[in-house]
């Protein structure tokens, strides 16, 4: 009896071992399944899809639409495109069409308008303001040869339009589109940036004759009074609350400084130094961008002043500290505009490549 007994005790225990085994086994393969549907998810989101197109018609990538889309503009005869573009799954669909080429598309610092200027022939600009699902929203023609464009951050329905001429005369309009108004020349001077609602900044160059740096001014809109902020000053960027330009330095030839302000009382919060690079009869101020969500400056660093094509750092700088941080060796100095997140940036004359900021990645997006 206490053999049998023996027996089935072992049997017992036999069969919980191999229940608990099993168990074990079942939740082992439940967790690598899991981690492998993680892993596979994680791909799949940073996976980035090019744009297959014939780039015979394609202008360029327009910018952002929100972290996943890009718009992207292709002119085909008697036709021209905006396309909605999903980088992560590579799906695409019509956001706007024209019968026009379409010359450039620039959307509103919040996203929610977009301006497409079109250009029936060289002396004539046709302005749309469409939303975000493409309708349009307002129409506006004017004669001119190049445009420049300055969405007021702090007002989203207002745009500054700068018109020059062929012979770089220029007149601005003030386009408020919520009243559906229009302001022209209220202010003489070309490629303004918003300070605030009301304000903007710009460099006063002398017309008369050329000249590698001038002062910098703060104009506003409700009283029409100007102040000078610096002199010297080479390019500038106003963005949120802060306001930051690059001075030359007239003690050493060749060099220049890069100032970060606190905008509300132009108190100075960090700098740094650098080489400067002559470009035609002027000092390059490198292309830009700002995350304000990090508060973060991107822009490019010369790496060898002594060389006939020079090529730069990729770098960002905490305003507030002045900390630099180098993302990519050896580029050129194009265009970049930073994603919603902060994560990528969209690279070069047409935006035609992507960098991933985390990874340090380059990717053609054009096939």
């Amino acid at each position: 009896m206490r053999r049998k007994s023996c027996i089935v005790l072992l049997v017992f225990l036999f069969w919980l071992t191999a229940c608990e085994a099993s168990h074990q086994l079942g939740e082992k393969e439940k967790q690598q399944n899991g981690n492998g549907n993680e892993n596979n998810q994680k791909e799949t989101e940073t996976t980035i899809y090019p744009i297959d197109i014939d780039e015979q018609f394609f202008q360029n990538i327009a910018g952002w639409y929100d972290e996943s889309n890009i718009l992207y503009v292709q002119n085909k005869p008697n036709l021209s495109e905006i396309i909605r573009y999903n980088l992560f799954n590579g799906q695409s669909s019509t956001f706007f069409v024209a019968n026009t080429p379409i010359m450039q598309v620039v959307p509103s610092p919040d996203r929610n308008i977009f301006l497409v200027h079109l250009s029936p022939n060289h002396y004539q600009a046709t302005i749309l303001f469409i939303d975000r699902h493409g309708n349009e929203l307002f129409k506006w023609e004017v004669g001119s040869y190049e445009l420049h464009f300055a969405w007021n951050p702090y007002h989203s329905q207002q745009i500054l339009v700068t018109s020059f001429l062929e012979d770089w005369s220029f007149e601005t309009y003030l386009i408020d589109l919520a009243e559906q108004r229009i302001e022209k020349n209220v202010v003489e001077a070309p490629f303004v940036q918003w300070s605030n609602q009301h304000q903007f900044t710009y460099i006063k160059w002398n017309e008369e004759e050329p000249e590698l740096s001038a002062p910098l001014f703060l104009y506003d809109l409700l009283d029409r009074n100007e102040k000078k902020i610096a002199d010297h000053v080479i390019g500038h960027v106003s963005s949120g609350p802060f306001l930051l330009y690059l001075q030359e330095n007239l003690d050493e030839k060749g060099k220049g400084q890069y100032v970060f302000l606190r905008f509300k009382d132009l108190q100075k919060l960090s700098f740094f130094d650098v080489s400067l690079i002559s470009e035609y009869s002027g000092w390059l101020f490198p292309y830009f961008d700002v995350f304000n969500k990090r508060d973060e400056f991107y822009t490019f660093i010369p790496m060898d002043t002594t060389e006939n094509n020079t090529s730069f750092h990729l770098i960002n700088i905490q305003i507030k500290t002045g900390k630099k941080n180098e993302l990519v060796k050896n580029i050129a100095n194009e265009p970049i505009s930073i994603s919603p997140s902060g994560q990528y940036i969209l690279y070069g004359y047409r935006f035609e490549k992507l960098i991933d900021i985390k990874d340090r990645k380059m990717i053609n997006l054009i096939q």
